[in-house]
């Protein structure tokens, strides 16, 4: 064995003790970025904005676990995407498995926060703002949805305009994809069927988009992101189609916690 794959060996075994005791990994954001504070998923689970934002709980209705297993749907198209370009893309339940797993996640925090003896409570919330109406629980699943298809979209976008990751930016997002992986529970690691390879690749992509976004900052007056002039311009000349008889199914909130 020799001296690299010895340090290997020290790493993997301190990442898999360091993580019974770890929160979960999202991977570092560049701080000069100006996309660095963004934390997509976050505003949809704040509980403060309940009173903040003015949204105003309508009722607890029956939003809760209908038997979605995740697992025995991982193979499933959730989303085509045709590209103007006329790449083809195929999003699996499996693609959003970390997508998911980030946004209960993100989630959990709050639904503890706001009823510790029964966490489900809070994906069952309904709410109204000025802008959207609905179950936290079927809103906290749109939003997964826009971030996985815009990654799919600037991930397309980015290689056609020749951007690539370097070989030290690989090692090091190969370092974190394993320690994302062993601070997931073994419960979590069945139901999603994450390796650190699909982490891997997927914090690959991520990494491409995010540095892709900063170049369109200037392109696009600041802001590209979802909801944003310039990427829904971008979206419609992309075809895309959800496939709702596999996405219907399951509900933020029940698939990798409660």
């Amino acid at each position: 064995m020799n001296a690299d794959d010895s340090r290997r060996n020290n790493r993997l075994k301190a990442l898999k003790s360091a993580a019974v005791h770890s929160a979960p990994v999202v991977k570092k954001i560049d701080r000069r970025s100006p996309l660095a504070f963004l934390r997509p998923y976050r505003p949809v689970f704040l509980a403060l904005a309940v009173f903040i934002l003015g949204v105003v709980i309508v009722n607890r209705r029956s939003v809760s676990d209908n038997g979605y297993v995740l697992s025995d749907h991982l193979d499933e198209c959730a989303v085509s995407i045709v590209s103007p370009y006329g790449d083809r893309t195929e999003l699996t339940m499996a693609g959003l498995a970390r997508y998911i797993l980030r946004i209960e996640q993100e989630g959990d925090i709050h639904a503890r926060a706001y009823d510790e003896a029964d966490p489900t409570a809070y994906w069952k919330l309904r709410i109204s703002t000025d802008k959207e109406a609905g179950f936290i629980s079927n809103i906290a699943k749109k939003t997964l949805l826009d971030y996985a298809i815009r990654d799919e979209i600037y991930f397309i976008e980015a290689r056609r305009a020749g951007f690539v990751l370097d070989e030290d930016r690989i090692r090091d997002i190969h370092y974190d994809a394993e320690r994302e992986y062993f601070k997931l529970s073994e419960y979590q690691r069945a139901v999603t069927g994450l390796s650190v390879d699909s982490i891997e690749e997927n914090i690959k992509k991520e990494t491409l988009v995010r540095d892709y976004m900063v170049y369109l900052n200037d392109v696009a007056g600041g802001n590209a992101d979802v909801g944003s002039a310039y990427y829904e311009g971008l979206k419609e000349t992309y075809g895309i189609t959800e496939h709702t008889e596999v996405t219907g199914q399951f509900r933020p909130g029940y698939v990798t916690i409660n």
